[in-house]
């Protein structure tokens, strides 16, 4: 963790790192819901490597994390990387929406569906979009977009993502863009 006050310059803070485990626990995705902060994480189901899994853990003041659960696991197992890299939650309505990746090669991320926080299934599978370390963004207009990027894909690009749940007036948990 490293804080600023004004996003030039950043103080590490002195108990880092704040979480470790699995073989290669990585890629963090913070949202807030329910009046916690769930901290979401790639690693595998044991230190010397096992299933891959998201992770998810909570906090009241994003410093101290606490009640480890698995709300994914994969049933390909490993140590360094895996299919469960860059977790990503959306929540529209009462679905809630994690994007996962790599999956189906490099450049392919899997979306699944749940009516819970804390625990999504490979049955509900319901998306694939042909993009590595996805991530969902919107814009002043309300519009969502999903991001693609990698190693050797030359930047960050952003394509217009399309829901088709109905949910569309529903509250999010990404607010338009300011």
């Amino acid at each position: 963790m490293a804080t600023s006050k004004d996003l030039v310059n950043w103080k590490r803070y002195p108990k880092n790192p704040l979480i470790v485990d699995g073989y290669d626990a990585r890629d963090p995705f913070v949202l807030r819901a329910d009046g916690k902060w769930y901290l979401y994480y790639t690693a595998t189901s044991a230190p010397a490597g096992g299933n891959y899994v998201v992770f998810r853990v909570e906090s009241d003041d994003l410093v101290h994390w606490s009640g480890k659960i698995a709300v994914f696991t994969d049933k390909t197992k490993g140590t360094f990387a895996g299919p469960t890299e860059s977790p990503y939650v959306v929540r529209r309505g009462s679905k809630k929406y994690l994007f996962i990746g790599p999956r189906g090669g490099y450049d392919g991320t899997d979306v699944f569906v749940s009516d819970a926080l804390n625990h999504w299934d490979e049955a509900n599978l319901v998306g694939h979009i042909p993009a590595h370390a996805a991530e969902v963004v919107r814009d002043t207009d309300g519009k969502w977009y999903i991001s693609r990027a990698g190693w050797g894909r030359g930047g960050v690009y952003l394509a217009p993502l399309q829901w088709h749940d109905g949910l569309d007036n529903a509250e999010a948990s990404l607010k338009p863009a300011r």
